[in-house]
């Protein structure tokens, strides 16, 4: 507790700037699975107590049933066009074809008790039955609230490089023994007048091949959230056993019409003997221009842990995969520009930059909505710089390929009734 302690306050100390939960609103994250960015940003808003003081309600259930039809090729070359080095150029082609249904029960029982069930199917290559979210949430006197089962929470802001989300870390040694898949948490949140404490517990040991969480592969988790008029502020630390203890200061606050953000990490490699620290820190922006046509988010983020890794959850396209932190500086530009006429038609363009090895993602495309429900993507997702670096050897979205084109087509709605006592 005495280098919690400390460790925390060095933070506050380094930490004069702000933060805030910037997501754009184009769905290019579920296409090219980012893995610079936890799939999904659930960033829960400062005040989570009011969200789930929703929760208490007259007792009834809700039926919820979603559909996602996904076609499209994703062609690319083995190597990019501008490498004339004499290597073989291969070019091939990808295929993608998915159909998604999802059917989610959500009973309030009582008053102080409610129970969420997703249960989804898909094909190809073959029928799946899958468990989404199951959980249970409890409330006592309206003064704590208990959520409990299979679910991703996430801490955290920037929707590029999402470090401070600890609850997504990933030890060697817990990918060894197989604890590297969906998350159980066990949560207690507890409302303090303009902000928070929230406890946790979780697992990601295989529960559902059978497995029994033992308390040594449990990771323990506390979070304490004000929103002031001048600044938003979280803190927090986690730590799981053959893990480093990690802690976290995020702070943002609204400078004009522009969104500042700020988050600081601290780590301890060994907490039974702790002579070397690390961490890392980024701080970065969202605005809006020309009456919100245009969104722009840009984020500068450095790293100095090392051999960090984070769990991926699984999209329409990608699997789940685990993924390492880059190290040293980096950079992140998000931009979207949205048109008028039929539907919400527009245009976007992301870019990532790895210093350490000269290395770049871009990905520019669009996204146009002909008709009700379907949508129509178009994107160049192209790996810049070294051909050692970074993403040009390791991103995900790119398929194994450092160029290639994206044509996808998707379908999808949804349906929701419900019946209250």
């Amino acid at each position: 507790m005495k280098w919690f302690a400390v460790l925390l306050g060095l933070l506050v100390i380094m930490s004069p700037c702000a933060q805030e939960n910037t997501s754009l609103d184009f769905d290019i994250d579920s296409l090219f699975g980012l893995p610079d960015q936890e799939v999904e940003e659930k960033t829960e808003d400062v005040m989570t107590e009011v969200t789930i003081l929703s929760l208490v309600r007259k007792r009834g259930i809700i039926f919820d049933v979603s559909f996602e039809f996904i076609a499209g090729i994703m062609p690319g070359w083995k190597e990019a066009p501008w490498f004339e080095d004499g290597r073989e150029n291969f070019f091939f082609n990808q295929k993608i074809l998915r159909m998604t249904s999802s059917f989610v029960i959500d009973a309030q029982i009582s008053e102080a008790f409610r129970v969420l069930t997703n249960i989804k199917f898909s094909i190809p290559p073959s029928f799946e039955v899958g468990l989404g979210d199951f959980f249970f949430d409890y409330n006592l006197f309206n003064k704590v609230f208990f959520r409990v089962g299979k679910y991703e929470h996430a801490w955290g802001i920037s929707p590029n490089y999402s470090f401070t989300n600890l609850l997504a870390r990933i030890s060697l040694k817990n990918q060894e023994k197989g604890y590297n898949g969906e998350a159980f948490t066990f949560k207690i949140d507890i409302p303090i007048k303009i902000g928070g404490i929230q406890l946790l517990a979780m697992t990601r040991e295989p529960v559902m091949q059978g497995s029994i969480p033992s308390v040594r592969s449990l990771g323990y988790g506390a979070k304490y959230n004000i929103a002031l008029p001048v600044i938003d502020l979280d803190i927090g630390a986690f730590y799981q056993e053959d893990m480093p203890f990690r802690s976290f200061l995020a702070l943002k606050k609204t400078i004009g019409k522009t969104e500042v953000y700020n988050e600081w990490l601290g780590v301890i490699d060994d907490i039974k003997n702790p002579k070397k620290l690390s961490g890392a820190f980024n701080i970065g922006f969202y605005r809006d221009f020309f009456d919100n046509k245009l969104s722009l988010n840009g984020e500068i983020f450095y790293n100095a842990e090392e051999y960090a890794s984070w769990y991926s959850p699984e999209t329409n396209i990608l699997e789940s995969k685990v993924f390492d932190y880059l190290e040293g500086f980096n950079a992140a530009l998000n931009l979207i520009y949205r048109f008028k006429g039929i539907g919400p038609p527009r245009f976007f363009t992301q870019i990532r930059y790895s210093m350490k090895g000269n290395s770049t993602l871009l990905i520019p495309g669009f996204m146009l909505p002909p008709f009700q429900n379907l949508e129509f993507y178009f994107a160049v997702p192209m790996a810049l710089g070294s051909s050692k670096g970074y993403y040009y050897t390791t991103a995900s979205q790119l398929k194994d390929r450092p160029f290639g084109i994206a044509l996808l087509v998707t379908l999808k709605g949804g349906l929701r009734m419900g019946y209250n006592y």
